[in-house]
């Protein structure tokens, strides 16, 4: 089953990682951009109001009702806050592709800094769905589709911010790819050559013992001969 499974996911028409942790935050950044830009062409709250209940107002990203708004200046504020957000996702959107199809050496400090820069855009994102509250017109007050829609898509940027954060380390790269940018890991061990089995060592010559007849050896030689031998 999960062979079939690989075999299909192979035949999508996917781009080839060389970095695949940064293309797993390039989709996670696309997808969460997605999600929040259809957002602010949903409504995020829908107001009713007990003298007229049939009539509901809905609050968009780009609209404005007195009173069922908050103050004009505080949309603006969120409008501001919603632009950086979806900017600097985009940002780290292209930051994640260009290490993930063409990784370099920099990509460990370059993707730390861009994660911490997406970081901030989750901020700005969250502040602006905090402040976006109905005005104090209507009794009754739901959230709407662009609600869930701008907070899903926040979640899979933080999800896109988190696996940035790792997506440099040149362990993720491939051995091809990573020895060609930083050359052979220092750190492999080579395998050491067979050893060669020592030669045989020359055994000391023996000393010539001459054999009597009738076995055993001779007597060990006197004095006397000794000298003759000198003198010879």
């Amino acid at each position: 089953m999960t062979k079939k499974k690989k075999t299909c996911y192979e035949k999508l028409p996917l781009p080839k990682w060389k970095n695949n942790e940064a293309g797993k935050a390039f989709w996670l950044y696309l997808l969460g951009g997605l999600f929040q830009v259809n957002a602010l062409f949903l409504p995020y709250w829908t107001i009713i109001e007990l003298v007229e209940p049939d009539v509901e107002h809905k609050l968009w990203v780009f609209g404005y009702e007195e009173g069922f708004y908050q103050e004009l200046g505080l949309c603006v504020f969120i409008k501001f806050c919603i632009f950086w957000a979806l900017t600097i996702s985009l940002l780290c959107t292209l930051a994640s592709f260009k290490a993930a199809k063409i990784p370099g050496r920099k990509d460990k400090k370059v993707q730390t800094l861009f994660a911490g820069l997406g970081f901030f855009g989750w901020l700005f994102g969250i502040l602006s769905m905090a402040m976006f509250s109905p005005g104090e017109k209507g009794d009754k007050a739901t959230t709407g589709p662009g609600f869930f829609c701008q907070m899903f898509g926040l979640t899979l940027m933080l999800g896109g911010i988190i696996v940035q954060f790792e997506a440099g380390n040149p362990n993720n790269l491939s051995a091809a790819v990573r020895n060609r940018l930083f050359g052979p890991n220092e750190t492999s061990v080579t395998p050491a050559p067979p050893k060669q089995p020592d030669p045989p060592k020359a055994s000391p010559p023996k000393e010539a013992v001459s054999v009597v007849p009738g076995g055993g050896t001779p007597p060990p030689p006197k004095e006397s001969d000794k000298l003759l031998d000198k003198v010879a």
